[in-house]
């Protein structure tokens, strides 16, 4: 339970204190250019694929193919006869199976959503459950000890992988810092790796 109290704060406040869904409530699902300077482009399915197999490792390829990669029409990206020809348990599906109509290349770009972020949240879960290996690299290629209290040095290279070349602000930092006060063991920075997993704005380009 104690999780799910950072993931309000991540959920309802974003850049400038804005929401997630304010910035892409009026995005054009059908191109990847923004209408307007204003307008932000959400990353499809093979960024965030890409990103999580980065962060985590290919030993999670499954759970993100299942929640994500195959999900066109919930996470965007072009979709063609060849990449939606994806080869599962060592046989090529039909195209068409994947595809779901017969216009490729619709599914360019699609806004935040609950179904999307729902998704997002569950497989980063579900590494952090059942794939503890590869939960547990990510601090021991960052070179953080997870003895150490939480501290801003550290947070910042686990923000990183998510949030590309962007420094964690201090609203942001304060609120992670709080599992210092509330959990007493290592798994503090557990929550840590995973509200910043679970929150929307990395998705954002």
């Amino acid at each position: 339970m104690k999780f799910y109290f950072l993931l309000i704060f991540l959920f309802s406040c974003g850049p400038m204190g804005t929401s997630l869904y304010d910035h892409t409530e009026n995005l054009d699902t059908t191109s990847s250019t923004p209408k307007n300077n204003d307008q932000v482009i959400i990353a499809d399915r093979f960024y965030i694929r890409d990103l999580f197999l980065d962060v985590f490792g290919n030993e999670i390829e499954g759970i993100i193919n299942g929640r994500i990669l195959f999900k066109p029409m919930i996470f965007g990206g072009i979709t063609d006869f060849y990449d939606s020809s994806i080869k599962k348990f060592s046989q090529f599906e039909f195209p068409e199976a994947r595809l779901k109509d017969n216009n490729p290349g619709k599914h360019k770009v699609k806004p935040s959503s609950i179904i999307k972020e729902g998704w997002i949240i569950d497989s980063c879960l579900k590494i952090y459950k059942n794939y503890n290996d590869s939960f547990n690299s990510v601090f021991s290629k960052n070179s953080i000890d997870k003895n150490k209290e939480i501290n801003k040095e550290d947070v910042q290279k686990i923000y990183e992988l998510f949030y590309s070349f962007s420094e964690i602000s201090d609203e942001t930092y304060n609120e992670i810092y709080k599992f210092e006060d509330l959990i007493d063991n290592e798994k503090k920075w557990d929550y840590v790796l995973l509200s910043i997993c679970v929150s929307p704005f990395w998705k954002v380009l």
